[in-house]
C-alpha cells in the first residue's frame, strides 16, 4: 500500500521546530522545550527609540540637571570663594543700579558674625519708614566674609558694616575680603567713581 503524503496545514505556525512527541529524542520535555518560538531571519523588530522619546527622555535629563544645580548652587559649602567672589561683585552692581533706577537710596549690609549680607531700600508707607528687602545672601566659613574695609574707616572684621549708594549711583570705595578667616583669598573692590568693581586674588588693601 503507497502511502500519501499529508499536505501541511497553512495554519502551521512556520515560528516553532517541527518536532512531535513521536521523534523527539529526549521524550515530551525535549518536545515541550522544541515548541519555544524562535525568531525567524527577516522578522522586523523595534530597535531603538524614537525620536519623541528621545526628545521626552531629553527633557527629563535636563529638569533633573537643573534641579541638582541648583540645589548645589544654593548650599554656601558647596561653593568656591571665586564663586562667592563673582556674586558679590553681582550684587554690588545690582545695589548700584536699584539706586539709580528708583532714585532712591540703597543700602548694602554686611553682617560679619553671622557670615552674610543683604541689600535694601528704606521706603515710605503710611508716612513711615520701612525696609524693603531685595535680596540676601549667606557665606560658608570656609569661603566667608573675612572683613570689609570702607573709606577711610579702616578694616572691620566684626560687627555690621553698611555700605550706602546714593541716588545718583555713588558711594564710598569699599574692599570686601574673602575666604577662610583670617586669611583671604579674593577681594571684591567697588570704585567709588564710576560704581565699576573688580575681583584681585589674595588680600588687597584700599
Amino acid at each position: 500500500m503507497r502511502l500519501m503524503a499529508q499536505p501541511r496545514s497553512p495554519h502551521r505556525n512556520r515560528n516553532y521546530l517541527e518536532t512531535t512527541p513521536g521523534n523527539a529524542p529526549a521524550g515530551g520535555f525535549l518536545w515541550r522545550l522544541s515548541r519555544i518560538p524562535f525568531k525567524v531571519k527577516g522578522q522586523k523588530s523595534r530597535r531603538g527609540l524614537t525620536l519623541v522619546e528621545m526628545a521626552i527622555v531629553l527633557l527629563v535629563m535636563g529638569v533633573v540637571l537643573a534641579v541638582i544645580t541648583s540645589m548645589i548652587s544654593s548650599i554656601p559649602n558647596l561653593r568656591s570663594t571665586e564663586t562667592e567672589a563673582e556674586t558679590l561683585q553681582g550684587n554690588f552692581r545690582r545695589a548700584r543700579n536699584t539706586a539709580l533706577f528708583t532714585n532712591s537710596t540703597f543700602y548694602l549690609e554686611f553682617d560679619l558674625d553671622e557670615n552674610k549680607y543683604r541689600g535694601y531700600l528704606i521706603e515710605r508707607v503710611d508716612e513711615q519708614s520701612e525696609e524693603k528687602e531685595k535680596f540676601k545672601h549667606s557665606l560658608a566659613a570656609s569661603n566667608g566674609l573675612v572683613a570689609v574695609s570702607v573709606g577711610l574707616s579702616g578694616r572691620v572684621q566684626t560687627g555690621k558694616v553698611t555700605v550706602t549708594f546714593q541716588p545718583d549711583g555713588t558711594a564710598e570705595q569699599v574692599a570686601v575680603y574673602l575666604g577662610e578667616a583670617p586669611l583671604a583669598s579674593q577681594t571684591v573692590i567697588l570704585n567709588r567713581y564710576g560704581g565699576g568693581t573688580t575681583v584681585v586674588e589674595g588680600e588687597q588693601p584700599l
